[in-house]
């Protein structure tokens, strides 16, 4: 039986860089695998909503998503339906680097790589 076909993953960010807070080889190691793995990365945008068809952008287009996860903040919202990660899971310490790991295990699970 064949694996599941990979859905396409798209990291949307508000700030100029994707990592622009990690160290330049934590970085650089983190761009290298998001390539890898076929992430598209769009910087620079404001999400205005999350809408059934997928991820609404303050010009009016439309990412088309099936799963949004979202990287929004350190503190837990209880009750909370969903997946937590990093900081707003634990709020040991800031720790971006477990954060995105925990991120991209999270988005490889739901979708399916």
């Amino acid at each position: 039986m064949a694996p599941p076909a990979r859905r396409p993953v798209t990291l949307l960010r508000r700030g100029a860089r994707v990592g622009e807070r990690l160290g330049r080889t934590t970085c650089w190691a983190l761009m290298a695998a998001l390539r890898r793995r076929g992430v598209a990365m769009r910087t620079g945008v404001a999400c205005v909503a999350i809408e059934p068809e997928g991820v609404r952008l303050a010009g009016g287009e439309l990412i088309p998503a099936d799963t949004v996860v979202l990287a929004c903040g350190q503190e837990p919202v209880a009750p909370y339906d969903g997946h937590l990660i990093g900081g707003a899971r634990t709020p040991v310490e800031l720790d971006a680097r477990r954060a995105i790991e925990e991120g991209a295990r999270l988005g490889g699970s739901l979708c399916g790589g």
